[in-house]
Order: C-alpha cells, then structure tokens, then sequence
C-alpha cells in the first residue's frame, strides 16, 4: 500500500513538473515571438537625438554639430549620480521595482486621476519613455500604448537598468531645444551635468512631463 501511494505521489510530481516546464516553454515562446515583431534594441546605440545634424571627419572625428542638441551624450558609466536619482525620484520612483511596466504606478495614476477628474498624473516608467521616444509616435492611442508596453518590456530583457536609465537621460525631451540631461544642464545653467547642484539637478528632471511649460 505504502509502495502504491509512493508511486502515486511520484507520478503526480512528474505531471506537475512537466506541466510546469511545458506552461514555461509556452511563455517563453510567446514572449520570443511577440519581440520578433517589436523594433531591435540595439537601435538604441545609434538613435540621433532630432534636429540633430553630425559633421564627421574621414576617422569619424566630430567637426561640428548642427541642430538644437549642442552637448555630447554623457558616456556610459558618466552620469551623475545625482542627476539619475533626481530623475527616478521624480518620473520613476519604482524603476528598480517594476519589469518595464508598473502595475502600482498606474493604479495610483487612475485614483489620483479619478479624484481630480481630469489626467494630473502619468504612469508611464522611465522604461516606457525611452521606448516612445526612440522607436515611437507621441500619438496617444490604444495600439501606441500597447507597443509602448511591449517593447518596455522588452528593453528590460535586453538590458541592464542602468543601460536603460543612461540611454533615457541622454534623449529625453527637456524644452528649449534640450535633448538629454548634457543639453538641459548647459542651455539652462551653463553646465555640464556632473557640476549641476541638487536644485538644478531637480528642476532639470521636473520638465520631462511638460517642458514646453
């Protein structure tokens, strides 16, 4: 008897198992075969900041930039520390919680929103920004924000949170023809961003919602 419930217990832990394994494989499939469709990340290296004309040499040397970007990107591993926590403190507060999408952030979006009637707070992530501004529309639609999510989700599979935090402060929009953190630091305080103070790093990372304003 003892012999027979063992092999029962044993088969249903094999049936569970590949059960799991095979609900697993699924997942992973759909998830592979949704990517294949979504824009390749890589992109993200070679993405220009708009308006932006770059004049190279025959070495690729910089001769001269034409546009309203007139700062370089910061390098990678070069951004300030307190610029990237000014920005997390005020766009993301869970970016290092959440996948690309964050369920908290819209359900307090949607209260606050609700208790306001009218749209006073956002919930796209600093992940989902960057995704609209290099591959997308700003158009604000149903299938937009679908693609927005997927490929947030996406850009979190592909790379690190750093990675994607560094490559959001280096595009995104900061009014007055500023695109990055290097623009905003130095239209607005003759700056590079390693020498902005707390206020400046701050003011810099309230804009992104409405800089025209």
């Amino acid at each position: 008897m003892r012999q027979r419930r063992r092999r029962q217990l044993l088969l249903a832990a094999l049936v569970g198992t590949g059960a799991g394994a095979t609900v697993a494989l699924g997942q992973a499939l759909v998830v592979q075969g949704i990517d294949a469709t979504l824009p390749n990340v890589n992109r993200l290296s070679s993405y220009n900041r708009p308006g932006t004309v770059t004049v190279l040499s025959a070495d690729g040397q910089v001769i001269q930039k034409l546009g309203p970007a007139t700062r370089e990107k910061v390098p990678a591993g070069q951004m300030p520390q307190l610029v990237q926590r000014a920005f997390i403190a005020a766009e993301d507060r869970r970016f290092y919680q959440h996948d690309g999408v964050d369920p908290v952030g819209i359900a307090r979006a949607m209260v606050r929103n609700l208790q306001q009637g009218s749209v006073e707070e956002g919930a796209s992530t600093i992940t989902q920004q960057l995704a609209r501004t290099v591959f997308l529309s700003q158009d604000r639609t149903l299938i937009r924000k679908l693609k927005e999510a997927a490929l947030a989700g996406k850009l979190e599979r592909k790379l690190s949170k750093q990675q994607i935090l560094e490559q959001y402060l280096n595009v995104v929009y900061l009014g007055s023809s500023a695109y990055g953190v290097a623009d905003a630091a130095w239209i607005y305080f003759s700056k590079t961003p390693a020498q902005l103070t707390l206020p400046e790093a701050a003011l810099i990372a309230g804009l992104p919602p409405a800089p025209s304003v």
